[in-house]
């Protein structure tokens, strides 16, 4: 059952309550954003969808490849286009020290109060999304210092200390292969387990994406106004799958497990317990983006956006999704279904008044009877059967309380009709059957006498 209010989780911490129609057209006009940005950048519709589900997780995207592909260029569309959203944008190198991150030193408080304190504006930490360039540059000491903010969004230096800082989402990028780096170098690890979302973006090459990349060049397509977003749709959104539990059935729980193992199985690799349990709360922005407050099996599709983080992996993960989520669990969900709408056919016929009942307390309890053939009316009609078998026992339902209804208005009718005298003495059984009159009184019946002619 839907509800009418959700839990919304906001940049400072604090939770509200928004309106399921208010979600739903923050949603709408999301959508409709990101639709307007795949066309105008050919061959980036992976890259564009999984920095749209970033932002509506709170989660970070790394995308390697090429330079010069529009992976800057996206970002910076993206934050141009949205209302009030503040971003801060920084290449990697390993000199760079954490103060160009995290803010400057302020002079004044250092000279007043002798404490160093980090001046926020213009810094990471004042920011809603966040642009870092050839990320895996950085230092170690960087790289950690970030590790820690991506994921808790605190800061903590000496007396200073910002919890619960507006970041959002980090659009981050590199040359190199990420997996590949993390094979060489461990120290990687923690850094890469930060983005939800690897994503290879390569230079076009082929003839057809070549030309359409040009002509939307040349026609300046990318000057048109794009639909209206604002920061506070994309907190709301973000905010009620953070703070509203849609992900609560145990049949989608342990089709996900499933589904993780195989893709497992077969890519010879595996996540994070940490980034396990992210991944799947994936599922939660997709059923509210086609406008439903509970996740179906079918929204475990999603979760290939960040269980697919190599190229040649989306192939496994589609054999795992036909083995294990239509295969195995969508059967099995078609057995409960049938089974649960059994029991609600058996419920139903249960409280449909038999024709017994009707003909020996439709003058007492008229209205009774009648308001159990109405309800039992209304809610067969708003049910649909699965199986075949299902929707015959529910057609015949249907009719039975039609002609349940029928006959109820019939034995009422006749049961409160006055009825004629003839009927009384029915009723009353008399008997009916005419009586002679006596011998010679009815010139009818009585016999011819002697001197009687025929036919006088």
């Amino acid at each position: 059952m839907s509800r009418p209010l959700l839990d919304c989780l906001q940049l400072d911490g604090t939770t509200t309550q928004e309106s399921w129609d208010d979600v739903l057209a923050s949603t709408r006009r999301i959508r409709a954003f990101f639709v307007a940005l795949r066309l105008q950048y050919v061959g980036r519709d992976d890259l564009i969808t999984r920095m749209e589900y970033a932002l509506l997780r709170r989660e970070h995207v790394l995308s390697y490849g090429d330079s010069g592909t529009g992976k800057t260029s996206i970002t910076k569309q993206i934050v141009g286009s949205t209302t009030d959203m503040r971003w801060f944008s920084l290449g990697l190198t390993a000199e760079t020290i954490e103060d160009r991150v995290f803010g400057d030193p302020d002079g004044k408080h250092w000279r007043e109060a002798g404490e160093i304190r980090h001046q926020v504006e213009g810094s990471i930490l004042n920011a809603h999304v966040v642009h870092l360039g050839e990320t895996l540059n950085g230092g170690r000491q960087l790289l950690e210092s970030l590790n820690d903010f991506l994921e808790d969004r605190d800061f903590r230096r000496g007396r200073q200390v910002l919890t619960h800082c507006p970041l959002i989402s980090t659009f981050a990028d590199t040359n190199v292969d990420p997996i590949e780096a993390m094979k060489k170098d461990d120290r990687f690890v923690p850094v890469i387990d930060r983005y939800m979302f690897l994503v290879p973006v390569a230079t076009l090459t082929q003839t057809d994406q070549l030309s359409r990349m040009l002509r939307l060049h040349l026609s300046r397509e990318r000057a048109k106004s794009m639909p209206p977003l604002s920061l506070g749709d994309i907190v709301r959104v973000s905010g009620i799958t953070h703070g509203s539990d849609l992900f609560d059935d145990a049949v989608i729980e342990q089709a996900y497990v499933e589904l993780y193992q195989t893709l497992c199985e077969a890519t010879g690799r595996t996540l994070t317990n940490r980034m396990f349990c992210k991944i799947a709360e994936l599922a939660e922005v997709e059923a509210m983006m086609n406008g439903r407050q509970v996740v179906t099996l079918d929204d475990l599709r999603i979760t290939g956006l960040a269980l697919v983080r190599r190229p040649g992996e989306q192939e496994a993960f589609d054999e795992a999704i036909a083995r294990v989520v239509e295969g195995k669990w969508k059967q099995q969900e078609h057995r409960a279904r049938i089974r649960v709408e059994e029991e609600y056919l058996d419920r139903i016929e249960g409280q449909i008044p038999s024709e017994e009942d009707i003909r020996e307390r439709a003058a007492s309890q008229f209205m009774k009877l009648l308001g159990d053939l109405k309800a039992a009316e209304a809610t067969l009609a708003k049910a649909t059967m699965t199986s075949s078998q299902n929707r015959d026992r529910h057609g015949r339902l249907r009719a039975m309380v039609e002609v349940h209804q029928t006959m109820l208005w019939g034995v009422v009718q006749k049961v409160t009709t006055p009825r004629t005298e003839k009927e009384e003495l029915i009723a009353s059984g008399a008997d009916l059957e005419p009586v002679d009159p006596p011998s010679g009184d009815d010139p009818e019946t009585s016999e011819p006498g002697p001197d009687d002619e025929p036919g006088s």
